[in-house]
């Protein structure tokens, strides 16, 4: 499990808090899900599912913008060789803030705002090679596209270095 960084804590006003999951899916066939944060060894051939939880507290949360959006991106450094971009094989996963038009969901007196998604990376989408994970969330405006940033809305999970490696037949 990764706990959510931010730099944005107003303690009262505004503050992100989170963690996150990563399950590693065997392959078709069976076998049980190990979690990332105790194995980090995955074959190229494995699904890895990274699950987050976070939540925005303080007074604030009823006034920010209905149509902003949180955007989760997953990226892998490749060590030793550059970077591989595993943005080809996932889209960042984007939930709405709210639900559109102008009138924010959370009303006033609204202290806690709760959010999940799950991002897959599928099998043998990855290579060989040993990667360090990091995913980013960010508070973002739908326009212009692509989305910008909204402000200091942000945090990251590092996931650690992992080793993906291809079991020769």
């Amino acid at each position: 499990m990764a706990t959510l960084q931010s730099e944005l804590n107003l303690p009262g006003a505004l503050a992100i808090i989170g963690t996150s999951n990563v399950t590693i899916l065997e392959s078709p066939g069976g076998g049980v899900p190990e979690n990332l944060g105790d194995h980090k060894l995955i074959q190229t051939d494995q699904a890895v599912r990274f699950d987050f939880n976070w939540t925005v507290q303080g007074w604030m949360v009823s006034l920010l913008n209905p149509n902003l959006r949180w955007e989760l991106r997953l990226y892998y450094e490749l060590l030793g060789g550059g970077e591989f971009n595993v943005i080809a094989t996932q889209a960042p996963a984007v939930l709405n803030f709210g639900q559109g038009g102008t009138t924010n969901p959370y009303p006033p007196g609204t202290t806690s705002a709760n959010f999940n998604a799950s991002m897959q990376v599928n099998g043998n989408s990855v290579p060989d090679g040993i990667f360090d994970i990091v995913a980013v969330l960010r508070l973002v405006a739908p326009q212009p596209f692509p989305p910008a940033p909204v402000g200091p809305i942000a945090a990251f999970a590092e996931f650690g270095m992992v080793q993906y490696y291809r079991v020769q037949p």
